[in-house]
């Protein structure tokens, strides 16, 4: 027994060896798994540690603000960018109480496009503005990029920076953007203002000049000096027209010159009291002259004081109805201080703050109801500031104004000029305009010169994308246009045109030798010539296109003499005058369309409505009258109609004849 058991002793011993020896070598392996995993986790929190100091570093070192959000853009730990800039607490800031620092208006915009920007799992991006701590808000922009985990967004990394720079240079060019296009709305007002100033007085002086020509043999000597002094008048009021265009032009060129010299203050004073009484006069007012009982003199450019008085007291005048006007002066230790009050309707804040800018009126019913070109008050401040002084108003609705002219009492002379001029811009014609669109440069030029003859002001085109932007520029009164032409060919030309709501109603006449009429006319044009152009032809078109001399008059309620005297007027201007009585336009019975309303009626307050009900807006009016109460002015005023003095049978003529003159002043070409 015991010699077989040996073998079994030593065989377990050895068995019981190795798995030691396993134990051993499985223990060591794990040991040093264990270290390297060990080592590996100390790498990675290491790295992390300098990921997160570089992250640290970053924010410190940038200007933006930097922060981090959870998923659904929440502030979950504190951002200490976001607190130094905002100087929100950490409480505040926590979830979403990062938006009380985003400006009110700006919050809604700011969260929908965050919630956006999560759904499509994009960057986030927005400009709004941002509290700052000191409670001022400053336009920021907001960028942030989704972190995803498994497909998902796990948080959000953004910045904010600051654009406000940006955003002010904007803001600026934005608002120099509105200025250039309030001053081009106003340059064109002006223009339109001083066309209509202009015309009068010439259609004045062509008229009187024409019915002279035609009457010379049979008229007597005294109506011929009657006339001829109408002539002179009319001329020398569109010279004085001209000329305070070419002394704002001066004045803005920085190249009107002062004529220095001593003033009696007192004579000058009355001088411009005496020049002004007339015009004073003619709407019933009085004139009042209140000056201490010494003046003196002073050094300036008298021309230019007394025309700025001058504009004062006509300016007071004109809108003063029996009422009173006050010059005054009194002496101050270096100035002297010009003042001009009236009783008359007045500006209200509006008006005031638009009163003396250049080619700008008050108010646009005012130059309708009582005209002007709206350079007078731009003028006198002009002067007054090239004599080294200044004018201010004081002014309210219904109770009248009172302009104040400071003047120094020893004005300074100019310094030295440059002998450079500025150019002056080229004349505004009075005819209407054609555009001449072909590119042959022979049928441009024969165009030309048939137009010129024919009275019209003349443009021409070379090819199609010149000859639109002419059109967008001028806006003609009609546009001729070749077909043929290369690049862009008339019938592209035209497409525009008729696209275009500024142009679209400009008549349009195709000529060219295409025979394509019927393609014109349905394209919009509004006839097709063919080449060569048949001349006649081409006058009967554009005659059928110009205002004719038969229009009609519409006179409301006046009695058979006037009727007679206005009628023998406007028969000799070529126009036909219908007559009906107040109960016709009261009962809605207008059966004309009139060209002209003259009223001579009571009841202003309901036959003004009744008449603009019935023939709308655009149909000039004008009553006649010798002196209307303020609710007869109300109702003149709110109907946007004219008045022609009754108190003189031949002023009322004048007057009229003027107004026609006006109405029918050149032949103008329009699409009806």
């Amino acid at each position: 027994m015991i010699a077989s058991d040996a073998p079994l002793s030593r065989n377990l011993r050895l068995g019981i060896g190795v798995i030691g020896a396993v134990a051993f070598v499985s223990a060591s392996w794990r040991a040093r798994v264990y270290a390297r995993s060990r080592a590996e986790i100390r790498r990675i929190e290491r790295d992390k540690r300098v990921s997160e100091a570089r992250f640290r570093s970053l924010i410190e070192a940038t200007a933006a603000i930097v922060w981090t959000a959870d998923s659904s853009g929440a502030f979950v730990e504190e951002q200490p960018r976001w607190k130094a800039f905002t100087g929100q607490t950490t409480s505040e800031m926590m979830g979403y109480g990062w938006l009380e620092a985003i400006h009110p208006d700006d919050r809604a915009a700011s969260l929908a496009a965050w919630r956006a920007a999560a759904a499509a799992n994009t960057t986030y991006e927005v400009e709004h503005r941002v509290c700052r701590r000191d409670g001022v808000y400053v336009d920021m922009q907001a960028r942030a990029a989704p972190i995803a985990e498994g497909g998902t967004i796990a948080e959000w990394i953004g910045v904010h920076n600051d654009i406000s720079a940006r955003k002010a240079d904007e803001r600026a060019l934005t608002a120099a953007k509105e200025g250039a296009e309030q001053a081009a709305l106003a340059k064109s007002q002006f223009i339109a203002n001083m066309s209509h100033e202009l015309r009068t007085p010439l259609s004045a002086v062509i008229g009187y000049a024409e019915m002279l020509e035609e009457d010379l043999e049979a008229v007597d000597p005294d109506e011929v000096r009657k006339d001829l002094g109408k002539i002179t008048a009319n001329a020398r009021h569109l010279l004085e027209l001209i000329n305070s265009v070419l002394d704002l032009s001066k004045i803005e060129a920085g190249k009107d010159e002062l004529y220095l010299e001593q003033v009696d203050v007192e004579a000058l004073v009355r001088t411009v009291a005496d020049t002004a009484a007339a015009l004073v006069a003619r709407n019933s007012n009085r004139l009042v002259i209140d000056l201490p009982s010494s003046l003196g003199e002073m050094t300036s450019d008298v021309v230019k004081l007394r025309q700025c008085l001058f504009n004062l007291v006509s300016n007071a005048a004109k809108f003063t109805s029996n009422g009173t006007v006050t010059l005054g002066a009194r002496r101050e230790a270096d100035a002297l201080v010009f003042s001009v009050s009236d009783t008359g309707i007045g500006m209200n804040p509006d008006q005031l703050a638009r009163l003396f800018e250049r080619f700008v009126q008050a108010d646009n019913s005012v130059t309708r109801r009582y005209g002007g070109s709206g350079l007078g008050l731009a003028l006198t401040r002009g002067f007054a500031e090239r004599l080294g002084g200044s004018i201010e108003v004081e002014s309210e609705p219904g109770t009248g104004s009172t302009f104040r002219l400071r003047v120094p009492l020893e004005t300074p002379p100019d310094e030295e000029h440059d002998a450079d001029t500025q150019a002056m811009p080229p004349p505004i014609g009075l005819a209407p305009v054609v555009l001449v669109i072909d590119d042959e440069r022979e049928m441009r030029e024969l165009l030309e010169r048939f137009l010129r003859r024919e009275g019209f002001e003349v443009v021409t085109a070379a090819d199609g994308e010149q000859g639109i932007a002419l059109a967008r520029s001028v806006r003609p009164s009609a546009i001729m246009l070749d077909v043929m032409m290369p690049q862009v060919d008339g019938w592209s030309v035209l497409g525009t045109l008729k696209a275009d709501p500024e142009l679209q109603a400009v008549p349009v006449v195709m000529v060219t030798g295409a025979r394509e009429r019927a393609l014109s006319l349905s394209m919009g044009a509004v006839d097709h010539l063919a080449k060569p152009v048949d001349w006649h032809r081409l006058k009967g078109l554009l005659n059928r296109y110009a205002l004719t001399t038969d229009r009609r008059i519409l006179l409301v309620g006046a009695d058979d003499d006037t009727s007679a005297t206005i009628e023998e007027a406007v028969t000799r201007e070529g126009w036909i005058l219908e007559k009906v009585g107040v109960d016709a336009i009261t009962g809605g019975g207008i059966s004309v369309s009139p060209d002209l309303v003259l009223i001579d009626a009571e009841g202003l307050a309901e036959v003004l409505p009744a008449l603009r009900r019935q023939l709308g807006p655009a149909v000039p009016l004008a009553v006649i009258s010798e002196a209307l109460g303020s609710s007869e002015r109300a109702a003149v005023a709110a109907a946007h109609a004219d008045t022609l003095d009754g108190s003189d049978v031949e002023l009322l003529v004048a007057e009229l004849k003027e107004k026609l003159a006006e109405l029918n002043a050149v032949p103008a070409i329009t699409g009806d």
